[in-house]
């Protein structure tokens, strides 16, 4: 029994070859996603934008996702109703973004000389007003931002204010004890209340709530109670404060949510131009040429492509020689009809020769270009 086309041109060794070659998750997920197909408008369409993607590779420009975080995990969690973003998913957001802002300019700009890949580019969504939101509120170390709310910026102010009145508080109370005899001058925090070290032979010194002791049992760690009320409000801000990054953190994933099928549709259009480049450096890296379809039902070598022998010297003969037309019998055109119809595979000029015929099984072609039957 013949062996489908498929398997024969080892279309699933294509695809794991041109994952290597894509740049982003979306990309390698188109990717996988191709289907091996026979549909000559289909093919036509895509050869026409991987030649502009090689037109584009070879002129010495790039096109590349390899910046953004994979955007898979939070697009599904964001379909959650509810659900809230972390900083870290948050700013992976704004790349995105931003990246789908810049990419697609070059190509733009050059619309008459690549009108495909302008058009591939024009499905990503402008939503800088969002990147540029998330930006303001998070830090590059992923902390909230003292600018992200009026609200958390009060907050903060009134905690840090707070906080050194405390310590001054307690640096007075450690020079009293000091004074009485205690070896500790430093303050510390044992259960999110600032404390100061005493030791347990002067606990009486120092009234106040005890929050731990050493390892050894010979120091304490007091709250003085004229620090009790501080540390109260301290803690009050505390929560106060991640109360209000809560909110912010909501708000922000909120206004991703209302772009959320702008964003699934940038995410799409960058994985499909990534696929796109992808083949586009497969068939720069193995010097592939681009086959055009006719409506002969055979496959024609044009130029100088002969076959060769593995093995054995691949120069080419002399023209006349008929060297090519020897190998490429009725028989072996009828079966290597198939070789332009799998989408994503270009006829590279070195390859294993697609058809495995049986009398052409130990050649490879070399050199020239290709013509596909229907």
């Amino acid at each position: 029994m013949a062996r489908p086309a498929e398997e024969l041109l080892e279309f699933n060794k294509l695809v794991g070859i041109l994952l290597g070659l894509s740049t982003c998750g979306p990309g390698r997920r188109a990717l996988e996603a191709l289907r091996f197909s026979t549909g000559r408008k289909e093919l036509e369409e895509s050869f026409a934008l991987i030649g502009e993607a090689i037109e584009y590779l070879s002129s010495g420009s790039e096109m590349g996702f390899g910046a953004i975080a994979d955007p898979e995990i939070w697009l599904e969690q964001l379909a959650l109703p509810g659900s809230v973003l972390d900083p870290a998913q948050l700013t992976d957001a704004a790349a995105l973004i931003e990246i789908a802002c810049d990419a697609p300019q070059p190509l733009a700009a050059s619309r008459d000389r690549w009108p495909l890949l302008a058009a591939a580019g024009a499905g990503f969504a402008d939503l800088r007003p969002v990147a540029a939101a998330i930006r303001r509120a998070i830090l590059p170390n992923g902390e909230i931002s003292d600018d992200a709310s009026p609200e958390l910026k009060r907050i903060r102010q009134h905690r840090a204010r707070l906080r050194e009145r405390t310590l001054q508080m307690l640096r007075a109370v450690l020079r009293r004890v000091s004074e009485a005899g205690s070896e500790e001058d430093y303050v510390t925090l044992r259960n999110d209340r600032y404390v100061i070290p005493v030791r347990a032979s002067g606990r009486r010194s120092v009234p106040g709530v005890v929050h731990g002791a050493s390892s050894t049992g010979q120091t304490l760690f007091v709250e003085p109670l004229e620090a009790v009320e501080q540390n109260n409000e301290l803690v009050r801000l505390v929560e106060a404060e991640a109360a209000e990054i809560a909110r912010i953190l909501d708000e922000l994933t909120g206004r991703l949510r209302e772009h959320q099928t702008p964003l699934a549709r940038t995410v799409d259009a960058m994985g499909r131009l990534d696929s796109i480049f992808a083949r586009g450096r497969f068939a720069r890296r193995f010097d592939c040429v681009l086959p055009r379809f006719s409506d002969e039902p055979r496959l024609r070598l044009a130029g100088r492509i002969v076959l060769v022998p593995k093995g054995r010297n691949r120069k080419a003969p002399p023209h006349g020689s008929g060297a090519g037309e020897q190998a490429v019998d009725h028989e072996l055109r009828r079966r290597a009809s198939c070789v332009p119809r799998a989408e994503g595979s270009l006829l590279s000029k070195e390859p294993a020769c697609a058809c495995r015929h049986k009398r052409c099984a130990n050649y490879i072609t070399i050199g020239g270009e290709a013509d596909g039957g229907r």
